[in-house]
């Protein structure tokens, strides 16, 4: 498919594996650049290699958490001082613990909140302005 996505820079939140490497993958068969991140540094970087080897300089990467503004500022200079503009992000990045039943404590529900929904509007909240300039996409 042609979606004119060439030339396109993005973002995939949590790409190092399952929805998000497929989401990065159909991105890159498009002809745009993608930027993975995810939280295990092993696995991010075996996927980071793997990609590397077919799409070359089109593939950047950063492991961290996405509530830390650290993490969120090293993608920031990485993406900018490389490709220059950031024309969409994918908020995929999510995270699971078991629970024992549908009776879940505040503390698990908190725990949801923080490594889901907050991750995801911290990410947002981050790459809106540059998406904004590019007239790209969420």
């Amino acid at each position: 498919m042609n979606f004119n996505l060439k030339d396109k820079n993005f973002i995939v939140s949590g790409s190092s594996g399952g929805i998000g490497l497929g989401i990065a993958n159909s991105l890159l068969e498009e002809g745009s650049r993608v930027f993975i991140t995810g939280l295990n540094s092993e696995k991010l970087l075996k996927t980071f290699n793997d990609l590397k080897l077919v799409y070359n300089d089109n593939v950047l990467c950063n492991y961290g958490n996405l509530n830390n503004p650290k993490t969120l500022n090293e993608i920031e200079i990485k993406i900018l001082n490389k490709w220059k503009k950031i024309d969409g992000i994918v908020a995929n990045a999510g995270a699971v613990k078991s629970v024992s039943d549908w009776n879940i404590n505040k503390e698990d529900w908190n725990w949801y909140f923080e490594n889901n929904f907050y991750s995801a509007v911290s990410f947002i909240t981050k790459f809106t302005p540059h998406i904004i300039k590019t007239n790209g996409s969420i």
